[in-house]
This record gives structure tokens, C-alpha cells and sequence, in this order.
């Protein structure tokens, strides 16, 4: 009997071990087969590139749906291509190339001038093919996979924009020059063997099996036959077909047209004909991706979109703030008015608010005030405050010692509602008590506890401002503008050659812009001043601790710190505009 029992513990145990040796030989099993379908999955598949202008370029997780890692050239990125472990990348000085064999860290490995302004990039084989705008077609021999050889160069009328490649041949696009077809010969030699100039303006072009297809900005989407293209020597080419869509870009795969424009995204199957919306919504410039079911969707300023190709739904939306119609510097991040919303972003870039509004805005030193009507708010990350009159407010001045709100007939104390003043004015100064009122061509004197109001300055023209500080006066009027003594006597005067678009004044100097130029005049001399272009157009300017900090347009916020000779000694770029222009996988 007892050995019975013992036979079937023995047993029992055999039993129990070969059944956890089988279910850990499964666990393994599949465990290795994931780590070899990980190995499998190549890198630029699950990684994909964000091409951003200025910014350069963002690292993207397909996988995740998600943005790992910015990456700047130094120079407005154009176009891109992953190829094998290596991204090959062209920015406004030329070629670069990247080990991409981690994605997440991109190293630069080689780069090359072109001498042009590297508009795209096209790679077959071993050869490298750069349309390089103005400065025309460049060509390379790539060797093991980072050096390039300079091997033709071809100067072409008008501005070569984009480069595709069909078998032996290449198709040239661009504005003034229109289609060229070349045949690729040996020794990196091209023969141009037709062309095609009927064009508006040529946006971009694509490939299906049977199709070149171009989008006009003006014209639509135009069909070319690719076997007439290449059959024979300066034929008159005839389009095969002309589609009555405004695309902005448009990307083929196979016999699938994918195309965006103003109200969505179609696609066209060029085997059923079948035209189909697939996204309906406002785009601006759209750039269109699609890849493994999903479209990437880059909308400038609007930030990037993702969509399931299957259902249309957005899948993720990324966008930090679409534009930088003026900002505040505070010490805890930037508050930005993007022409709808003010938006408060901390110094990690991360966005700790973003609120609605309607109305007017005017910029103060913590915050923003919102006109409406006759409602002022003011709006900061601390502190939110509401104030009603009794008439439309036209304007909010902050002076050193109140904030004072201007209405078409009265001016009001803004933090009591008091009326200070009650007269029609355009500017008002609070010094020793007394108010000094722009009015029309007149500045005034007012002494609340008397009621006395004096006549202190006049002009023949306008005055709009009046600002104080160190015992001078600066008024400001759309020609110019006057310094004064502290008894209206005249110290110094700087003519406006046109109306600026922003007047900031500092401790020191004051700043005018005009579109990309800016002009810094020393305030204790007038006949000191500079004009610089600094290449982009200036959307708003702010300073802070002897900081100018500047937004540009499509770019950012940039800070610099003013030399004695008024030389821009640029500290950083503060914050960079999500502008995603191209999705590259």
C-alpha cells in the first residue's frame, strides 16, 4: 500500500515538472519569436522624420504616435530621405547626412554646399540627385553611404523645385522651368529628350504605375502618361487628363491618388475611378503622408495632424500654439496672444494654459487686457480680473503708477472704475500727481484735486503717445518722435521714414520695426541709431532685464542682448513654432 502511494507521488511529480518544462519552452518560444520579428521591423519604419523649416527636424515614433526629439541644422530644412540607416537631409547651405542607425540620436556624419538653395532630394542607387533651385540640377556619386563626389552639374532656365526618378529617366519640375525629361546616361550624364511649359504655377509631383501627375496651384491636378513622356525625342506632349482640384500636395501609391486641399483630404483609384473625400476640414498648405493605414497630414502653423486612413477619424492633433501675434516675457514662461487665445507656456515649452477670447487685446507688463465693448479683462498665469463701464472702452494704458481705461468720452481708473478725466483723449501719463493727456495735437496738464487743466505742448499734427521717464517727456505721432524736458522745451526729435509697426521703448534705446527691419535709437542722443534687416518678418517684441526678445513670423521667439555699438548678439532661440512642413518616412 505504501508503495502504491509512492509510485503515484513519484508520478504525480514527473507530471508536474515536463508541464512547467512545456509551458517555459512556450514563454521562451514566443519570447524569441517577438525579439526576432523586433529585429525584423526596420528602424525607419517605426521611426519616421518631421521636417520643420527653421526649426529642422523632429524624430517621430510611429509606433507611439508621438514627437521624441528635435533636432536643429542651423539652416531652413527643405527636404529629407531615410535610406537604409542614414538620413540624407537638405537645408538652405546644402547636403547632410546622418547616421540614423539610432533614430533617437541622430549624428551628422558628412555635409556638402551646393551653392544653391537645396530645395529637394532625390536618391537612386549610388547617386544623389539635388534640385538646387536658381543654381539648378547638382548630381553625386555617394560612396559607402556618407561621401559624396560632385560628378554634374546642369544650370537650367527657371528654378528647379523637385527631381523624380522612373527607371533610366528623371523628371524635372519647377516654376519658369516647367517639365523636363531627361534620359540618364553613363558617366552621370543626362540628355534632355522633352518638355512641357503650359504650367501656372507647378506645385509638386508624384508617380503611379502608369501616371506622372503634377499639381498647378491654378490649373489643378494634371494627368501625364508617363510612356509618352519617355517614348520619343521633342515630341508635342499632350496631357492625358486635367482633374478640377486645388491640391496643395499630392502623394500616389500605386494606383491610389492621395490629395489635399483647402477643405480635406480625397484619394483617386486610378483602376475603378473612383473619386472619394476621406477627411473634411479647413487645411492651410497642407502636406500629405500616407503610410501603413494612416495619414500624416504637416499644416504649418496649424501644427501636425493624424489621421486613420480606413475611418477618416483624427488619431492624435500636435500643435503648441499656431501663431505669435504678441507675447509677454514674465519670469515663470511666455504668454502669448495667437490672434484667439492667450496661451501660457513655462520654460520647458509645455503648455500650462490656454484661453479664449474675443475682443481687442493690449499688452501690459504681467498680462494681457481684453477689450470688449465696454468690458476689460486682464489676463495673466496668476491672476484673471473683470471690469464693466458704463461706455465702450477704446483703449488700456499702463502707466507706472495705475492702469487707466480710455473711453470715447471719459477716462476711468480700471482697478476702482473711477472717472479720472472727462474728456475725449488718445494717451494718458501719470507724473507727480498730475495727469499729462494726449489730446489731439495738444498735450495737457490735469490736477485732479483742483480740476485745473493747462495747455503744456502743441504740435500741427496728431499725437498719439506720451510716455515719461528720467525727467523727459517722449511724444509720439506717425511722423516721429519729439523728446521733451520736463517744461515742454525741446531736446531732440527722430523722423519717422515710415510708420513703424512696433514702438517698444526701454530704459535705454527704443525700438521701431518695420516688416524684417528693425531700427534702435539711443534715447540720449537721437543721431545714434541703427537699421537692421534681420531676415524674417517681426511680429512682436518684448523686453526683459535688458533682454530684447523678438517674434518672428513662421519661426519663434528669439532672444538678444544689445552691444554697445548697437551690434544683435543673439542668445538663443527661446521658443521654436511647431511648423511641421513635411512628414518623411
Amino acid at each position: 500500500m505504501l508503495d502504491e502511494k509512492k509510485r503515484i507521488s513519484l508520478l504525480f511529480f514527473y507530471v508536474t515538472i515536463i508541464l512547467i518544462i512545456f509551458f517555459l519552452t512556450i514563454v521562451y518560444y514566443k519570447t524569441f519569436q517577438t525579439k526576432q520579428i523586433e529585429e525584423k521591423t526596420p528602424t525607419e519604419k517605426r521611426y519616421g522624420v518631421i521636417l520643420a523649416g527653421y526649426e529642422g527636424f523632429y524624430i517621430y515614433d510611429i509606433i507611439q504616435q508621438d514627437i521624441v526629439s528635435l533636432h536643429n541644422t542651423g539652416q531652413y530644412v527643405n527636404d529629407a530621405k531615410i535610406i537604409g540607416n542614414y538620413l540624407y537631409l537638405v537645408d538652405r547651405s546644402g547636403v547632410k547626412i546622418y547616421d540614423f542607425s539610432n533614430p533617437l540620436e541622430p549624428v551628422l556624419v558628412n555635409s556638402y554646399s551646393t551653392f544653391g538653395t537645396s530645395l529637394s532630394i532625390t536618391l537612386v542607387d549610388k547617386t544623389v540627385y539635388v534640385a538646387d533651385g536658381q543654381n539648378g540640377l547638382v548630381i553625386f556619386e555617394l560612396d559607402d553611404d556618407i561621401y559624396l563626389k560632385l560628378k554634374n552639374h546642369l544650370i537650367l532656365p527657371g528654378i528647379i523645385t523637385q527631381i523624380e526618378i522612373y527607371e533610366n529617366y528623371l523628371f524635372a519640375l519647377g516654376p519658369g522651368l516647367g517639365l523636363k525629361v531627361f534620359k540618364i546616361k553613363e558617366g552621370f550624364n543626362l540628355e534632355e529628350i522633352n518638355s512641357y511649359n503650359e504650367f501656372v504655377s507647378p506645385r509638386m509631383m508624384t508617380l503611379s504605375n502608369e501616371f506622372l501627375i503634377i499639381n498647378d496651384d491654378l490649373i489643378g491636378i494634371l494627368l501625364f502618361k508617363i510612356s509618352d513622356l519617355i517614348k520619343s525625342k521633342n515630341v508635342d506632349l499632350k496631357l492625358f487628363s486635367t482633374l478640377n482640384y486645388k491640391a496643395f500636395s499630392i502623394s500616389c501609391i500605386d494606383d491610389v491618388l492621395y490629395f489635399s486641399t483647402n477643405t480635406g483630404i480625397y484619394i483617386i483609384n486610378f483602376s475603378t475611378q473612383e473619386i472619394k473625400e476621406i477627411v473634411s476640414n479647413n487645411f492651410s498648405r497642407a502636406n500629405i503622408t500616407v503610410y501603413n493605414n494612416m495619414i500624416y497630414l504637416c499644416n504649418n502653423e496649424d501644427g501636425l495632424y493624424v489621421y486613420d486612413l480606413s475611418t477618416g477619424n483624427l488619431i492624435k492633433r500636435f500643435n503648441i500654439v499656431n501663431f505669435i501675434n504678441d507675447f509677454i516675457v514674465l519670469d515663470e514662461g511666455i504668454l502669448i496672444d495667437d490672434g484667439l487665445n492667450l496661451v501660457f507656456l513655462n520654460y520647458q515649452k509645455e503648455k500650462v494654459f490656454e484661453q479664449e477670447y474675443l475682443g481687442r487685446t493690449y499688452k501690459g507688463k504681467n498680462g494681457f487686457y481684453i477689450i470688449k465693448d465696454n468690458v476689460v479683462s486682464f489676463f495673466n498665469p496668476k491672476n484673471t480680473l473683470l471690469k464693466e463701464f458704463p461706455e465702450e472702452i477704446l483703449n488700456v494704458r499702463e502707466t507706472e503708477k495705475d492702469v487707466y481705461a480710455i473711453g470715447k468720452e471719459n477716462v476711468y481708473s480700471f482697478l476702482n472704475e473711477d472717472v479720472i478725466f472727462n474728456e475725449p483723449i488718445n494717451d494718458i501719463e501719470n507724473v507727480n500727481n498730475s495727469y499729462f493727456l494726449a489730446q489731439d495735437n495738444k498735450i495737457l496738464e490735469y490736477n485732479p484735486k483742483t480740476k485745473n487743466v493747462y495747455l503744456r505742448y502743441s504740435i500741427k499734427e496728431q499725437i498719439k503717445a506720451v510716455n515719461y521717464s528720467k525727467n523727459q517727456f517722449l511724444i509720439i505721432t506717425d511722423n516721429g518722435i519729439y523728446k521733451l524736458n520736463s517744461n515742454f522745451e525741446l531736446l531732440d526729435y527722430y523722423n519717422f521714414l515710415y510708420i513703424p509697426d512696433i514702438i517698444l521703448n526701454s530704459e535705454q534705446y527704443i525700438f521701431l520695426s518695420i516688416g524684417q527691419q528693425i531700427t534702435i535709437i539711443d534715447k540720449s542722443n537721437f543721431n545714434l541709431f541703427k537699421d537692421i534687416n534681420l531676415g524674417l518678418p517681426i511680429l512682436g517684441m518684448s523686453i526683459k532685464d535688458n533682454i530684447l526678445y523678438i517674434s518672428f513670423a513662421s519661426k519663434g521667439i528669439t532672444s538678444y542682448e544689445i552691444g554697445s555699438n548697437f551690434e544683435f548678439n543673439k542668445i538663443e532661440d527661446v521658443l521654436y513654432l511647431f511648423n511641421p512642413k513635411k512628414f518623411i518616412i
